[in-house]
This record gives structure tokens, sequence and C-alpha cells, in this order.
């Protein structure tokens, strides 16, 4: 009978992976909210004169991508996603004139770590499209 032998899982994937998840829930959660009619989330859209169906586009977005970050073989294209989200939202918020260390610190430093993380989970994607 042959061994069977299990994968070497190092722990900085672990983390990885760990953080990748952070990033998904938490971009799943804010689609879901910027689906549903929140009324604070309603009304920060409409303080920066943003229309409901840009709210409903940003929300399918986010919706996507978190979930994309959180299936195993889909994480770094949903990390992708993710930061070209938070590039998207820096963007956005530089243009209406919101604090720019704002737009850059958070935005910019969500938007590098998703990149960053996508590269690090990049080998996942080789099983994409394949049968298993």
């Amino acid at each position: 009978m042959e061994a069977v032998h299990e994968p070497d899982i190092h722990p900085s994937r672990v983390r990885a992976a760990a953080a990748a998840s952070v990033l998904g829930w938490f971009f799943a959660g804010a689609g879901v909210i910027r689906l549903l009619p929140v009324p604070f989330d309603v009304a920060l859209f409409a303080s920066w004169g943003l229309p409901a169906w840009f709210r409903a586009t940003v929300g399918i977005a986010e919706l996507a991508v978190g979930v994309l970050a959180l299936r195993p073989g889909w994480r770094p294209v949903g990390l992708v996603g993710i930061g070209g989200v938070m590039v998207s939202a820096g963007t956005m918020h530089a243009a209406l004139s919101h604090s720019l260390i704002v737009a850059v610190a958070v935005n910019g430093v969500i938007a590098a770590s998703a990149f960053g993380l996508a590269w690090a989970m990049r080998s996942e994607v080789d099983g994409i499209g394949s049968q298993r």
C-alpha cells in the first residue's frame, strides 16, 4: 500500500488564507449592506450626491469580489477585485474632495494588501477551470 503524501501547509499560506478570508467576509458583508436599503448607507451615498444605482453597483461589485476571495482557487481573483474596488473608492473620494489622507491611506493600504495577498496566493489560480 502506497503512503498518501499530504502537501505541506506553510504557516505563511495559512496567514495569507486567513487574511483573504477577513477581506472576503468584510467585502461580502459591505456588499450586502449596500444592496439592502440600510438607512445610514443610503444617506451616506446621498450626501455624496451619488445615485441609488451607483450604490447598488458598488454593492454588487463588493459582494462579488468578497465571495471570490472566500473561494479556494478563486481567492487571488477576488483579491485583485478587492484591490480594484479600493483603488476606485480612493479615486472617487479624491474626486469628491474628501480627505486625501483617508483616500490614500485607508483605501491605498487595503488595495496594496489585497494586491500583495493576490500575488502571494497566485499559485491557487492554476486550478481554475480544470476538471477535478
